[in-house]
């Protein structure tokens, strides 16, 4: 039987007291008003009355307006008209990038959760740890895309404080990033260059303004040699004028420039050379092929790009947006603080302050005993500190609590999936159905499902369709592809598994996963080869098709055979959310014992090491590239992690990252026996 008390409970007993008091109180006063004494005490008995009945937590000053319109919900500790304003403006930038990016990926969700802070301390309060250190950039706005939910933070006090006058500038350039998130086919110099044209727009109700020039852009472009067009047109992740700081100023400022020639000379010229340069690279077109097709000679692109520069004379453009925004429709009204709070908090969980995250949270709930939201951010911190238990019992709460969101039950599943009881198959299921029904566009869920349904081999079928409509919300998502193909796999079609793998080099970002796609591609060849060779279903090849990485079987081999390291590492496989590769640096040591080892899709690994100092949670997106040694003892065999890790000593190194929950990418171990 719950124990909790409805807060709403709570405030008609609060005030049905307090009126009481208040009455019993001054019919006294009237009895008694001829004695001082009496009088005195009555006065005190007053005081009090008043004191206790005023609303908790008065004395913060803070109160906060929600307001909704079809695409944002904005929340502010400032003015209606402030929200208002805000909500009008991201809805006019929304309608201006249906009209010039009409390849883009829209949310089609949840709203996009806007925090309109009235000042820079309340901005302070939420902004990214990196941020708050001294010497950092001060910003009046940001865009921060979760798991679950997508957060704008503005501060409107903005050019009062010497923040800029243009707080939406970085936002807009975030969104744009945002909307091209799902088209992977756009090379990275058009994503980088269109991400830094639109920050500067200029909307003047249903008036744009682009093209507004970056005077720093400028200067710097003046005093640098260009990249060759050729060359810029092909930049990759992987290339050094990407990752080399020099290297990637000039790309990122010419990006800008390229892409501001062509936007404005196609304006005025009433042509749509960038709208076809991107039809080419849909049709499959190289980043080269598909810009001479739209651009012609690219030598003479470059020289016109130099003259552009040097001429130093950037035009602007105007044109008028078809739908007006109706911001009389928005709707208006007061929050309490800790429902405003339980949003703070989230944002502050994927702030890398997950402590002040949880304090505020609990502080919430010792108020608000049933808020949904603070219970699903509190599993969520428990999930990525893999306290797996914890992170299910507060997504339950979540549930309970009508949480009207799909990340609750789809978190719950990720955390029940992780903790390995496979007596919970059942309520992972329907948390997972449920997560679909109330977000059908929320393509990780249909991927849980899919995968949970082709593990236990209960409708391989079904699975299939599952992960079909991942790909379908998220083409741009490489692991839903190679699900897919692993699926097919286990349904004994290595043929459709090879095309859905040779169609999806596209997506490949970087090295790495163009060799294991390309690894996927050649296992699923001698798959077929093998099949065809036996002309029966090779059931033991389910494993090697799987998402873990691993070797193929030999071809024509009537029983292909899979390394034990293989089966272990997909019977001990968990979802893992890991940051971003470290940054190339000095490698740091660490000397202690292992704990909490985890495997993941689809060769990585994550654990704790413990010294007498510290620990610290390390991981490695590919356990396969570590140097493995042993100090002390051969191994007899090939050392299987996933399960022969537990508690051993080792010696490592590794490179630090930025991430609430690792502390760094390990590099090298050796295991000391």
């Amino acid at each position: 039987m719950s124990t909790r008390v409805e807060a709403s409970s709570w405030s008609s007993l609060r005030a049905q007291t307090c009126k009481h008091a208040f009455a019993l109180v001054l019919q006294s006063l009237g009895r008694y008003s001829e004695s001082k004494s009496l009088m005195h005490k009555l006065f005190s008995a007053l005081l009090c009355a008043v004191l206790l009945c005023l609303p908790a937590r008065a004395d913060s000053g803070s109160h906060w307006i929600e307001l909704r319109s079809p695409h944002f919900l904005v929340l502010t500790d400032s003015r209606a008209s402030d929200a208002r304003h805000v909500a009008g403006e991201l809805e006019r930038m929304r309608l201006l990038f249906q009209k010039v990016l009409p390849y883009a990926s829209f949310d089609a969700g949840q709203p996009i959760v806007v925090l309109a802070l009235k000042n820079r301390k309340s901005f302070e309060a939420l902004e990214p740890a990196s941020y708050l250190e001294r010497g950092s950039l001060t910003l009046a706005g940001l865009f921060q895309p979760t798991e679950a939910r997508n957060y704008i933070l503005l501060r409107l006090d903005a050019g009062e404080g010497g923040a800029g006058s243009r707080p939406f500038a970085t936002i807009y350039h975030e969104y744009t990033h945002f909307l091209l998130r799902k088209s992977p086919w756009i090379p990275l110099w058009l994503n980088e260059g269109l991400a830094q044209f639109y920050e500067n727009t200029d909307l003047r109700f249903n008036k744009v303004s682009l093209g507004m020039p970056d005077s720093n852009q400028l200067l710097f472009l003046r005093s640098e040699k260009l990249i060759p067009v050729q060359t810029l047109i092909t930049v990759n992740h992987d290339s050094p004028y990407y990752h080399q700081e020099d290297a990637a100023s000039v790309f990122y400022a010419e990006s800008w420039a390229l892409t501001h020639m062509l936007e404005v000379t196609d304006a005025q010229n009433h042509q749509s050379r960038v709208m076809n340069y991107a039809k080419a690279l849909l049709a499959g077109k190289s980043s080269t092929e598909a810009a001479q097709l739209a651009f012609g000679d690219l030598t003479t692109l470059g020289k016109e790009l130099d003259s552009y520069v040097a001429r130093g004379s950037y035009m602007e453009f105007q044109l008028n947006l078809d739908q007006m925004v109706n911001e009389a429709s928005f709707t208006t009204q007061p929050i309490t603080t800790e429902q405003a709070d339980a949003y703070r908090a989230d944002v502050l969980a994927h702030d890398n302050r997950s402590d002040e995250a949880m304090a505020l949270d609990r502080q919430i709930l010792s108020v608000d005993e049933k808020n949904a939201l603070a219970h699903e951010t509190l599993g969520l911190i428990a999930l990525h500190s893999n306290k797996l238990g914890e992170a299910s019992k507060e997504f339950t709460l979540a549930i309970e609590d009508g949480s009207d969101s799909a990340f609750a039950d789809y978190f719950y599943a990720q955390a029940a999936i992780s903790d390995g009881d496979r007596d919970t198959d059942g309520r992972i299921e329907a948390a997972l159905r449920r997560a679909i029904k109330i977000d059908p566009s929320f393509a990780p869920s249909y991927d849980v499902l899919a995968r949970l349904l082709a593990t236990q081999h209960k409708d391989l079928e079904e699975a299939h369709l599952m992960e079909l409509q991942a790909v379908a919300q998220d083409p741009a998502e490489l692991n839903y592809r190679l699900n897919t193909a692993w699926i097919l796999a286990e349904q004994h079609e290595p043929d459709r598994a090879l095309q859905v793998l040779q169609a999806a080099r596209s997506l490949a970002a970087n090295e790495p996963q163009k060799q294991d796609l390309e690894a996927r591609i050649l296992q699923m060849k001698q798959m077929s080869a093998s099949m065809q060779s036996s002309h029966t279903p090779a059931t033991a090849v389910r494993v090697a098709s799987s998402p873990s990485a691993g070797g193929a079987p030999p071809p024509g081999a009537s029983e292909p055979e899979v390394s034990l390291q293989h089966v272990r590492i997909l019977d001990n496989y968990h979802e893992l959310k890991l940051p971003e590769p470290a940054k190339p640096g000095p490698h740091r040591k660490l000397n202690g014992t292992v704990h909490h080892v985890v495997c993941g899709y689809p060769k990585a690994l994550a654990f704790d090491v413990e010294s007498k100092e510290k620990k610290l949670s390390l991981f490695n997106a590919d356990m396969y590239s570590m140097q493995l040694t042993t100090i002390g003892f051969i191994a007899k065999d090939e050392i299987d992690l996933c399960k022969q890790f537990e508690g051993e000593r080792v010696q490592l190194e590794y490179l630090p990252v930025q991430d609430a929950t690792y502390a760094g990418e390990v590099v090298a171990i050796a295991i000391v026996h």
